[in-house]
């Protein structure tokens, strides 16, 4: 799953297979004469910030809230994702379809860890199960609809 993301953000933002750690060989990697950094027309500090910025890039930035199963069949849970970092969790009744702001109150907040990083890009780097959507919040505005 992360080595499928890496592989993809690789390709994307046409990084270096080999010095991202997917490639393990003494030569130039395998993209030959179209990596930059191994042919050394781009400096390691080029590359070093190209890097950074794919890391900071917006789309890692998203906010939103992920609703999935709750407690019991009665209550549904709720994870809040602000710019990318967990906020923290909570839970409110199935019954009741609160509003993007009820459900960032209903949030109980946590501290953002390498653990809780780690099994949320794990969550996010696969499709997510039918159980759970994940709203963000420029679809609250109406400018497209939930993604599950």
């Amino acid at each position: 799953m992360a080595k499928d993301h890496l592989y993809q953000l690789v390709e994307k933002h046409n990084l270096c297979p080999k010095y991202t750690g997917l490639e393990r060989t003494k030569d130039a990697c395998y993209l030959g004469d179209s990596c930059t950094f191994c042919v050394g027309s781009e400096s390691l500090s080029q590359y070093n910030e190209r890097v950074e910025n794919t890391v900071n890039h917006d789309e890692n930035k998203v906010t939103g809230v992920l609703v999935g199963r709750g407690r019991s069949l009665e209550e549904q849970s709720v994870i809040y994702i602000e710019n990318g970092d967990y906020k923290g969790f909570g839970y409110f009744n199935s019954s009741h379809q609160p509003s993007f702001d009820e459900l960032v109150d209903l949030i109980q907040p946590y501290k953002n860890n390498n653990d809780v990083k780690r099994i949320l890009n794990g969550f996010f780097g696969k499709p997510l199960p039918k159980q759970y959507t994940f709203i963000k919040t420029s679809e609250i505005k109406g400018t497209s609809t939930a993604s599950q």
